[in-house]
């Protein structure tokens, strides 16, 4: 056998021994291979023999490291999670939705302050407060609703104050997925996420506000939504989840992008309540993007092939006027606080920004310029609405994914005519400023017809309208690492 068929062999024997080890830390195996080889490279006499002697060396190095690591993993307990007792709010386990992950995890891990607050009773109605996880960006409020009164009431959406913020800001009701009637008597359970879009220090006393509407109020056409309605409030003192190994701040400052468009992640706030990605949009773009909604992975690791089922779209984002950033908000597993979480953008729908008008005769029911040829102009004068505008947009099947935006148009509120004159929507019959009906052809593709009123009053030829979304899609994707 020649010096070639000894590497040969050697090399196919390390390679092997590697495969079996290969929950050895790389850098212990190599250390150990390194070691075992720089035995057969002090002199060139009896090559055969000093392989030999190198190999049998970094098998011992790596038996030596490898029989205490196996020995301790044997001997280290499983890492399992063992779900907490909800106590008294148990009675809330058929009220909370499988996909409210973060409140479902929070009440497995003991996050979950009970409360028990009660509103003062006005009018027949109280509000309590039964459960909070709060964190430094936002709280999910476990509460009952009791409606002592025989008159059936709407539930309006609850609201937070705190000392420094601007503005109330608003959760929404009904967030269980139980489609009850809006109007309901006698006790409810409900729950609600609530988020601030700012990190707080120390805020520890908050006011939470529940509007109830009663039924009768609601037929009378003098009815004030704001004046006439009965507001509960249950003032609150919280333990914000502090600043821990698992929750906080973390700064990113790396870019997602596609076709050149890019959003910069500046930070991620991790929290009881969410995962909270702040962004921004990079101020350079060439295009006007309208959809670029970061989903969320979790659970798969850089280099893995198979593609993770558990990739979420945000639950809902917020705009700072400020300085024109936008927090994501996705739900947090607080079971698993070491697992994976990758950032990952796809289906992003831009338009050039020298495409964005969209010229219109409307007295000849032409478009005269528009990004591509997918717009038309509808005539539907059998309708008899005068001042009216119909405007349709076909999208082929074959065109892709029609969800997040991929069959929707829009024109800004305010146009302009042939002059340069500028004019704003009216409102239509039920006060809304634009209709929109969808239909499918039998061919797969599917239509979209916007109406909007101009008014009656005859303006000059053409008019031109602002496009503030329309799906035209951008191919590719990018993804990033964030824990």
């Amino acid at each position: 056998m020649d010096t070639n068929e000894d590497k040969q062999q050697l090399s196919d024997y390390f390679q092997k021994l590697t495969a079996e080890a290969d929950e050895v830390p790389e850098m212990k195996l190599e250390l150990a291979i390194r070691k075992g080889m720089q035995r057969g490279t002090s002199s060139r006499r009896g090559l055969r023999s000093r392989y030999t002697a190198g190999l049998i060396a970094a098998v011992t190095l790596v038996m030596l490291v490898l029989l205490p690591w196996v020995y301790q993993q044997q001997l280290k307990p499983q890492q399992t999670f063992t779900p907490q007792s909800w106590g008294e709010l148990e009675v809330f386990r058929s009220v909370i939705n499988e996909s409210s992950l973060s409140l479902l995890s929070a009440l497995d891990a003991g996050l979950v302050q009970p409360m028990n607050v009660a509103s003062e009773e006005k009018n027949g109605y109280q509000l309590t407060i039964n459960g909070v996880v709060a964190d430094r960006m936002g709280m999910i409020v476990l509460y009952s609703f009791e409606n002592k009164n025989k008159d059936r009431a709407s539930l309006g959406g609850m609201s937070l104050s705190f000392e420094g913020l601007k503005e109330p800001v608003t959760g929404n009701y009904g967030e269980s997925g139980r489609r009850m009637d809006s109007d309901q008597t006698g006790l409810i359970r409900e729950y609600t996420s609530i988020s601030w879009n700012q990190l707080l220090d120390g805020q520890s006393e908050f006011n939470l506000a529940f509007r109830v509407f009663p039924e009768k109020l609601l037929e009378s056409k003098q009815f004030n939504w704001f004046e006439d309605a009965t507001t509960l409030n249950v003032p609150l003192k919280l333990k914000l989840a502090e600043e821990t190994e698992d929750y906080g701040v973390t700064p990113i400052n790396k870019t997602l992008q596609v076709e050149g468009q890019k959003m910069l992640v500046e930070q991620v706030y991790v929290g009881p309540t969410g995962i909270y990605v702040e962004t921004s949009m990079d101020r350079k773009n060439s295009m006007r993007i309208f959809h670029m909604y970061p989903q969320l992975r979790r659970g798969i690791l850089e280099g893995q092939q198979e593609p993770s089922d558990d990739l979420m779209y945000p639950l809902y984002s917020l705009t700072s006027k400020n300085n024109f950033k936008e927090t994501y908000i996705y739900q947090n597993d607080n079971r698993n606080p070491d697992s994976p979480l990758t950032l990952v953008i796809e289906d992003v729908y831009a338009l050039e920004r020298n495409k964005l008008e969209v010229v219109i005769d409307t007295e000849k029911h032409t478009i005269l310029q528009a990004p591509d040829d997918r717009l038309k102009v509808i005539d539907r004068k059998e309708l008899g609405e005068e001042g009216y505008l119909y405007v349709e947009l076909t999208t082929p099947k074959e065109s892709g994914s029609q969800s997040g935006g991929g069959d929707n148009f829009a024109f800004d509120d305010n146009f302009v005519d042939g002059t340069g004159s500028g004019h704003f929507m009216q409102g239509l019959k039920d006060n809304y400023s634009t209709y929109s009906e969808t239909n499918q052809g039998v061919d797969g593709a599917a239509s979209r017809i916007n109406t909007y009123n101009l008014g009656t009053e005859k303006l000059p030829q053409p008019l031109t309208f602002r496009l503030t979304v329309y799906p035209n899609l951008l191919e590719g994707s990018d993804s990033l690492r964030i824990r």
